[in-house]
């Protein structure tokens, strides 16, 4: 839990730009934002199995936050339309608020994340019904 407690004193959680909410770094990341929710996704699944519901709550809005903030450094069509080859970008993850650029292991530990946190939102104690983070562009066709 100390990790846990140490990995969210950390994250970016008001007086920031808006955009950085959630994210880890000055400017945030996409790849230690995302390696940190799957440290966070296993560390909820312990507080919640050992009962400490107040620890579980917290590492929750922490994941939230952060899967808000990585989707958003996903490329969707909106943001790749610039791009030399849009449609190539689009489901990449940029490596950061300042970085254009996509890699494999930005790809892999978004994706990890993601999956981390949706096990959890299909969990009782989220129901599948609710969004984790909903989206803010429209998915591409």
């Amino acid at each position: 839990m100390r990790t846990a407690r140490g990995i969210l004193s950390r994250q970016h959680r008001r007086e920031v730009p808006p955009h950085w909410v959630g994210g880890f770094y000055r400017p945030p990341r996409s790849t230690p934002t995302s390696t940190r929710v799957e440290a966070l996704c296993s560390a909820y699944a312990m507080a919640r199995d050992a009962g400490r519901a107040g620890d579980a709550a917290a590492i929750l809005e922490g994941i939230r936050m952060s899967v808000r903030f990585i989707q958003s450094m996903q490329y969707l069509q909106a943001e790749s339309r610039y791009l030399p080859d849009p449609a190539r970008a689009i489901g990449g993850i940029r490596g950061g608020t300042r970085s254009g650029e996509i890699r494999n292991d930005y790809v892999q530990h978004f994706i990890s994340a993601v999956l981390g946190a949706r096990r959890i939102q299909l969990t009782a104690e989220i129901g599948p019904q609710s969004r984790l983070a909903p989206r803010t562009s429209p998915r591409p066709k």
